[in-house]
């Protein structure tokens, strides 16, 4: 049996597998130490290949594993060969085969051949070769068997349809712009493809039987397969990987400061066109001391209060001659909260003087602080015993004193009197009391009575403003009690952290399963303020730019009440961002959905159910608890057994019975019913689909292209993986060349929808790095980040912009302080006027020739 595997595609020369730093190759091909591999064309996925079997029923299914497998051994310059077994995942000791592999590399071809022989007599479902086809590539594409042309979906298939099968001898798959995959056999060969996006994939599965049925001790089966290439590509072969720089010659260097020399007092036009200081009320606390009221943060006038915000140590607080400066510079990213986590032991005296002088300063520019109390040094499940817990609540009430009732030097108030502070925090990240919802029933009532003892000692000592208990997400089965314990709902997440030994996925999270904004929603309560007090992306993540404007507009969408990230840095890719961000979220750009879907838990049930993330784009997502009474919703989902909760709230809404254990497309198809009936303009079908809109139509989903859109009347985004695309939007229309990913926005700032707006700011974001910044990668794709020099460094953005506005208009590439630092040209045609950027900036500034003056939206 032979198989061709012709793989058309631009692939540029490269030296062998040895590590070394290189600029990354168009191509690579990478083989574990299993010999399993992966295609790789501009360091993104294009095929996968591993070997693999089954039992009847797929009761025990295996693979080709490292941990089970000899290194590769390299038997001359072209040739490797890979010795190892299939094992079961449950008992990876209990081979039912060996076999070994092949590699051949000649010119430009690779040759892969399997051998297997039996183990032991088994029958098998099959005894396959496994070749993986990304969907966000091949999604769309036409498969054809000999003369019969299949178009691979672009949605994901229902789960009960079934797969693309047949017995073809020859088999192609177009991929567009990298040309097509062709598949020859020598004979007639039962091969299927199988649509994985429903089963939460991201893949199309094409296999290859080679055997099913009773096999026998010591049968023996095979496999060649042959990838022609173009050119001759990066080859990596065994448990190395390389070390890599990217080829930054043509980024653009762009530093953004961390100081701010505008006075206080300076005047509109006088700003900077990035300037979002506007949306902030200065001083902080000129309305009195936060309150909360039906679900949200008020002041005592009634107004909302929304937060940006982003956390500090007090010990990294800036010299007292630089205090101003920097709280004017972080005012401008329109952050309007400081969340402060202080460490158990205070620090010395000279960085108390520093860090009153910078929390005077931030009050000044309007901006709150978030005090965030010392967590009990011992605090973790294993110690949740009473006898415990009273000694951490001891701490934690003698810390409370000496943070809070110290007189700051530069105000000489006491921080409980100061009104700039905003909300307190008992405990941080902190599971204290966390367990599995079937045992330890009374670790809740242990976990409710610290929280409520501290509450009312934070009260004594003269606290007035909400506190929260914890950011840590609560077993669901204590998310009633818990929630008893404090005003509002805290509640954090994070996004390709770190791991142990320094590497990240590097995954996007528009293209994932929604990634920590579901498990945001799941902590949402109908009654309570909910604010997201750590968002934890990684500063490494080559995606993350793709981060402010999703979070910003999915929190608007939800009507959420804050959101702080975990670090405050000079990066232009997150922070860059914020100007445009923090006028989504808190200039109320984006709108909140229209409809209110709550979920009735009781604590039996509520560990069950978890919102799907199609929803939480969709609709606004609350959990409505027993015995608590919040305002009626549109949709009401009732969890456990389908009976709603004796003192559910009183209201008329559509009710859906919802069961653990039920197809989650099921619940999809009963909402989308009910959506209808109440004249949502959803502007999508009721079958299973990874693209969702939400019911205002203003932001856009498209999971499975990992794209994010927001179009309002005074914003318009696109987040993702739009190069190559042409983007149609409320009055814009963009046409992103290069790169694949990236993150461009429209904004208008004085106030009108942009089809009739003056002055804009347009932001083009894609990857950014420091000066000579040094990556490894290993065979898994993983990335470790190993140095880099002072500078930042942006990749390019080829975008076009055809805005739909009668007036004639000046494009502006502006510098890192938001200032006019080059001239574009810009033209018309009929009445659009359009612009093209070719990465000069990150910041764009269009302005219309007539003269006027700047009113910064939203003050």
């Amino acid at each position: 049996m032979r198989l061709l595997l012709t793989i058309t595609a631009l692939l540029a020369a490269a030296p062998g597998c040895a590590a070394q730093l290189v600029s990354p190759r168009p191509a690579t091909v990478m083989f574990s130490n299993s010999g399993s591999f992966v295609v790789k064309v501009n360091r993104e996925p294009w095929l996968r290949g591993v070997a693999g079997a089954a039992t009847p029923g797929w009761k025990q299914s295996c693979a080709q594993s490292d941990a089970s497998t000899t290194a590769a051994t390299k038997q001359a310059d072209d040739r490797w060969l890979f010795t190892g077994t299939l094992a079961p995942e449950a008992a990876p000791g209990a081979a039912w085969m060996s076999y070994n592999q092949s590699l051949t590399a000649i010119g430009d071809t690779l040759q892969i051949g399997w051998k297997f022989r039996l183990a032991r007599d088994i029958e098998l479902d099959l005894l396959y070769v496994s070749l993986a086809l990304p969907a966000k590539r091949f999604a769309g594409k036409t498969l054809r068997f000999d003369r019969h042309d299949v178009v691979l979906p672009e949605r994901p298939a229902s789960a009960t349809q079934r797969p693309i099968t047949g017995r073809p001898q020859r088999l192609v798959i177009d991929s567009g712009t990298l040309g097509s995959i062709a598949i020859r056999f020598d004979k007639a060969q039962v091969v299927w493809v199988e649509d994985l996006r429903a089963s939460g994939g991201s893949d199309f599965e094409l296999r290859v039987l080679l055997a099913t049925g009773e096999l026998k001790a010591g049968d023996q089966y095979g496999l060649s397969l042959q990838l022609e290439l173009a050119e001759r590509p990066e080859l990596l072969v065994g448990g190395n990987g390389r070390e890599f720089q990217n080829d930054t010659a043509k980024w653009t260097r762009f530093d953004l400061r961390d100081t701010a020399a505008l006075p206080l007092a300076a005047e509109p036009e006088k700003r900077a066109l990035t300037d979002a200081s506007t949306l902030l009320h200065a001083p902080a606390g000129k309305f009195g001391v936060l309150q909360t009221k039906d679900g949200h943060f008020v002041w005592p006038n009634g107004a909302r209060q929304r937060f940006w915000g982003v956390r500090l140590a007090p010990a990294v607080a800036p010299a007292k001659d630089r205090a101003d400066a920097v709280a004017a510079r972080i005012a401008q990213f329109g952050i309007n909260l400081i969340r402060w986590t202080a460490g158990s032991l205070p620090p010395d005296n000279d960085a108390l003087d520093r860090f009153d002088h910078f929390v005077a300063a931030l009050a000044r520019r309007g901006v709150y602080s978030h005090f965030a109390l010392p967590t009990p040094p011992s605090a973790n499940p294993a110690v949740s015993m009473p006898l415990i817990a009273e000694r951490l609540a001891g701490f934690a009430e003698r810390s409370a004193d000496a943070w809070l009732l110290r007189r700051n030097s530069a105000t000489g108030k006491r921080c409980v009197d100061d009104p700039s502070l905003a909300i307190v925090q008992i405990t941080t990240d902190t599971p204290m009391f966390q367990r599995a919802p079937s045992r330890e029933p009374a670790a809740s009532d242990i976990a409710v009575g610290f929280y409520r003892r501290l509450y009312a000692h934070l009260r004594k000592i003269g606290v007035k403003c909400p506190i929260i208990t914890d950011d840590s997400a609560p077993s669901p089965a204590d998310l009633s009690a818990l929630v008893s314990a404090g005003d509002a709902i805290g509640v954090g997440g994070s996004w390709d952290t770190l791991r142990t030994d320094g590497f990240i996925e590097n995954k996007a999270m528009v293209s994932s399963d929604g990634g920590y904004l579901p498990r945001f929603a799941a902590a949402s309560v109908a009654h309570k303020p909910l604010l997201i007090t750590r968002v934890a992306h990684s500063q490494w993540n080559e995606h993350r730019a793709e981060t402010p404007l999703l979070l910003a507009a999915h929190a608007a969408l939800q009507d959420w009440d804050g959101i702080v990230w975990d670090n405050y840095s000079n990066d232009p890719a997150t922070s860059g961002q914020f100007p445009v961000a923090a006028r989504v979220f808190l200039g109320g750009l984006a709108s909140p959905s229209r409809l209110n879907t709550h979920v009735l838990r009781n604590d039996a049930a509520a560990a069950q159910f978890t919102p799907p993330a199609w929803l939480t784009f969709i609709s606004r997502w609350r959990n409505a608890l027993p015995n608590i009474t919040a305002p009626p919703p549109d949709i009401v989902i009732a969890t456990g057994a389908g009976a709603t909760p004796k003192d559910a709230p009183p209201s008329k809404p559509i009710r859906l019975a919802q069961k653990a254990g039920d197809n989650p497309a099921a619940l999809q198809r009963r909402w989308v019913d009910a959506a209808r009936k109440l004249r949502a303009p959803l502007g999508w079908e009721e079958d299973a689909r990874r693209e969702f809109a939400a019911d205002n139509g203003q932001c856009a989903w498209d999971q499975d292209h990992g794209q994010f859109i927001v179009s309002t009347p005074a914003c318009c985004a696109a987040v993702g993986f739009i190069g190559g695309r042409n983007i149609p939007l409320r009055d814009v229309n963009l046409d992103v060349g290069s790169p694949r990913f990236a993150a461009v926005s429209l904004t208008s700032l004085d106030g009108h929808p942009i089809a009739a707006s003056r002055r804009l700011l347009l932001t083009a974001v894609a990857r950014c790095e420091n000066t000579g910044q040094r990556w490894f990668e290993n065979l898994s794709g993983s990335l470790k980040m190993l140095g880099a020099k002072t500078g930042t460094w942006l990749e390019p953005v080829s975008a076009t912009v055809t805005l739909r506005n009668p007036r004639a208009f000046k494009l502006f590439a502006l510098n890192p302080a938001g200032q006019r630092a080059l001239e574009l040209p810009a033209s018309r045609a009929a009445d659009d006027a359009s612009f093209a950027v070719h990465g000069e900036s990150m910041y764009y500034e269009l302005v219309s020739e007539g003269g006027f003056r700047l009113w910064p939206f939203g003050k």
